[in-house]
């Protein structure tokens, strides 16, 4: 039976195969479809990947940031003849020094234990340490302007942002401000030269005095610093390669284990570029202050990234513009501008969105021209950037719909709902009452209670727990309802002041009372 079973898929096989090349038949349209749909499916995920669809979509939108790109490369050095740069006092200004500017790539705040202390991963043990430190000041609530690095950089580089109505055809870069005010510039690049994605940035990076372009690990940003011609006045930009997927590929293979991030963390890959780039990071730090006379040091990310989707803008998510930022200044510069720092620290709980980079780097640096503004200056007391008006996504979102404050505006009004555990959470409580409070928990943790406060006080309306019958007590569904107290011996009597409530508790273990 075997033989006879084996002879017959034989002839139908070669059956197939003679359809297949004589085209007749359905198998031959079947099959090429098939053939065709593998091929183009995955030649359109490869053309996706390297020219994603936001990009794509920029390209051919009339009036796009991407399009006056070359507007902005044909204006710049237009634009720098119409500079005025705005000298220093010479009474505190700092001539010598080296000033570095580190702009990372998809690093997202969230996933950096310096900026979110409950991240069960110990990512940033540098700079942990180095943000209890009076030299450092972290914008703990930092954006991106927008989700991919040509749009989000280009705001950052030059003086155009959300909130002003200049165009790309009439700003200046960075680069331009430093050279004006008598700084050496130099560029240090982790990134393709010539990728589409940093078109805007190479076209920056190319005004410097030098720009090196390294295919390495970020480790090897202190060989490129060793070589770098002696300068009084410099300033460097270093662009890391960072966070930028695919993550493993960033981290050099004999460090990955030695990180101190858990095999067990579902982040793991992520967690480990940014444990490295904090190792990166302290290395700068400290080979700079030895070497270089560091005065000032700052960092911030391009965008964020979300651990499914990265950074796109279809679908947004807010994580994809979560990003770090931080200022280091030295003592002596801190000394020689005793206003910078308090303003920093001022404003480390304000929102900071990265198209402000501009203006506030350039106010540390004193470098100031006709093109800065101080109310965009993080560093400046007259910083205007607040909840209410900070954006993303070319003003497209406000960083007050961000799902992460609207559940801390949630927790907020949580707070002053009074809730607890058990019902005999009180050894002492005393009692200055309005007329009626009435507290209703949002999650229900245990049996919840209500007491009807009744005994003398009259007009003074005080009353000790121990006082109360606890036969008062009742179980209720979540809610816990005070009445104001009355008189015992003429209950229709309501004292006319109303009061403030005071709680003074003496709780339990497990009890809770947030406030």
């Amino acid at each position: 039976a075997l033989p006879i079973f084996s002879r017959s898929l034989m002839r139908k096989a070669r059956a197939f195969e003679g359809n297949i090349f004589r085209g007749s038949g359905k198998a031959f349209p079947i099959g090429l479809a098939v053939i065709s749909l593998l091929f183009f499916g995955g030649f359109y995920r490869q053309i996706t990947h390297v020219f994603p669809a936001s990009i794509i979509k920029a390209l051919n939108s009339s009036g796009s940031e991407f399009q006056l790109l070359q507007k902005l490369n044909d204006n710049l050095d237009k634009n720098v003849k119409t500079m005025t740069f705005i000298p220093p006092n010479p009474e505190n200004g700092i001539d010598e020094g080296t000033h570095i500017v580190i702009i990372g790539e998809s690093a997202n705040r969230d996933h950096m234990k310096a900026f979110t202390p409950d991240y069960p991963e110990n990512t940033t043990p540098w700079l942990s340490e180095m943000a209890k430190s009076k030299d450092f000041a972290l914008g703990y609530k930092a954006y991106s302007n927008f989700p991919n690095t040509l749009f989000s950089l280009s705001y950052a580089m030059t003086s155009a942002n959300q909130y002003s109505d200049m165009s790309f055809e009439d700003v200046v870069s960075m680069v331009d401000v430093a050279k004006a005010a008598g700084y050496r510039t130099d560029w240090i690049s982790f990134h393709n030269r010539s990728s589409m994605s940093s078109a805007g940035v190479t076209m920056i990076a190319e005004r410097c005095d030098d720009s090196y372009w390294e295919k390495n690990y970020d480790g090897y940003t202190l060989e490129v610093l060793k070589k770098l011609p002696p300068a009084k006045k410099r300033i460097i930009f270093i662009n890391i390669d960072g966070s930028h997927y695919t993550y493993l590929a960033r981290v050099p293979v004999n460090l990955r284990d030695k990180l101190g991030i858990s095999k067990e963390d579902p982040y793991h890959d992520y967690d480990l570029t940014i444990a490295y780039d904090d190792q990166v990071m302290k290395d700068i730090f400290e080979y700079a202050k030895a070497n270089l006379n560091l005065k000032s040091m700052i960092y911030f990310s391009d965008h964020g990234e979300n651990m499914k989707h990265y950074h796109t803008t279809s679908p947004f998510y807010y994580d994809m513009v979560h990003i770090p930022f931080f200022v280091y200044l030295s003592p002596d510069y801190q000394a020689a501008h005793p206003e910078l720092m308090p303003a920093l620290k001022a404003h480390e709980q304000q929102v900071f969105t990265n198209d402000l980079a501009f203006d506030t780097v350039t106010g540390i640096w004193q470098a100031k021209t006709n093109f800065y503004q101080s109310k965009y200056d993080f560093s400046s007391k007259d910083y205007a950037i607040n909840m209410d008006n900070a954006t993303t996504f070319e003003r497209k979102k406000k960083i007050k719909d961000d799902p992460v404050w609207q559940a801390n505006k949630k927790r907020s009004c949580e707070k002053i709902m009074i809730f607890f555990t058990a019902p005999f959470v009180w050894e002492s409580l005393i009692l200055c009452l309005p007329e009626r409070i009435t507290a209703v928990p949002s999650k229900p943790s245990g049996p919840f209670c209500r007491k009807e406060l009744r005994g003398g006080g009259g007009d003074r309306s005080h009353r000790k727990a121990e006082d109360i019958d606890s036969s008062l007590w009742t179980h209720q569904n979540q809610e816990f309802q005070v009445d104001r107290p009355v008189h015992p011996k003429n209950p229709s009597t309501q004292p006319a002041a109303k009061g403030r409530l005071f709680l003074f508790l003496f709780m339990p273990p497990g009890a809770t009372f947030p406030l």
